[in-house]
């Protein structure tokens, strides 16, 4: 006759336990990458003081055209650098 093979399981409880654990990892990294205090970029400080002087809604337009001194020469792949109107529409001025 043939003998009959035991084979060990790993325990589901272990692999449970391991997979929360993973999960529990994973959600704090992705809550202190969210939630961390970033410095605002010289282009940012540089856009809010230019709209800090502006005096009038025309005044505010003829920004959101200007380039960063940081911006003006980089290009990004597939599109032109950013202007302060583009960064003042994607909240990332201080």
């Amino acid at each position: 006759m043939s003998e009959i093979i035991h084979v060990e399981r790993t325990p589901r409880r272990a692999l449970l336990i391991v997979a929360m654990l993973g999960a529990v990892f994973f959600a704090w990294i992705a809550w202190r990458v969210s939630t961390s205090d970033r410095e605002p970029t010289s282009a940012a400080v540089e856009c809010k003081a230019r709209y800090a002087s502006a005096a009038s809604f025309a005044d505010t337009a003829q920004v959101d055209g200007t380039y960063p001194t940081d911006y003006a020469k980089v290009r990004g792949p597939g599109r032109g650098p950013a202007t302060c109107g583009y960064l003042r529409r994607e909240q990332l001025l201080p």
